[in-house]
């Protein structure tokens, strides 16, 4: 009857009772089955995990965004179309916000005692990846984007420079 083969499954019509045109059609809901199986533990084991960020994220106003891949098409395109579209974002939410690329929140911050706060602990150094090989094709190794090692180096000989008595005189 009549069968077309694709890649290495054959699908059958709904007319071929062979055993072989079953089988076959068997293993492919058997596989697809397994894969939507472990699709749906990946997710659940990846909540589990970023269950703390996650609900801190949904505390935060947010840019509506698309499922699984989030607020990522806000920021493609060119540089003043994504400054423009953080921009208000900023403005709509005054303090903080979070933006989602895929399945990862990120936290966007403008007010400087929270500002201060986060620059101010040792415990939050090392930063994520995920979020800042995106700055990285921006500004190479930064201040803000260097790995720990770098950015310590750099801080030590740039601190004094912001001491406040040097700040003064740039001051009107």
């Amino acid at each position: 009857w009549l069968t077309r083969s694709v890649g290495f499954f054959e699908y059958s019509s709904p007319h071929d009772t062979t055993r072989k045109g079953q089988t076959r059609m068997y293993v492919l809901l058997l596989v697809l089955s397994l894969a939507s199986i472990l699709l749906v533990l990946f997710y659940l084991q990846f909540r589990w995990q970023y269950r703390y960020i996650l609900a801190t994220a949904n505390k935060l106003p947010c840019p509506p965004g698309w499922p699984l891949i989030g607020n990522a098409l806000f920021l493609l395109g060119d540089i003043k179309r994504t400054t423009k579209t953080l921009f208000s974002s900023f403005t709509q939410s005054k303090k903080h916000f979070c933006l989602w690329l895929g399945p990862v929140p990120i936290f966007v911050i403008s007010d400087p005692s929270d500002v201060q706060i986060i620059l101010n602990s040792s415990s939050i150094l090392e930063k994520d990846e995920t979020a800042y090989k995106f700055l990285k094709m921006f500004g190479k190794n930064g201040l803000i984007t260097a790995p720990v090692s770098i950015w310590k180096k750099t801080r030590r000989l740039i601190n004094p420079v912001f001491h406040p008595t040097n700040l003064e005189n740039f001051l009107p």
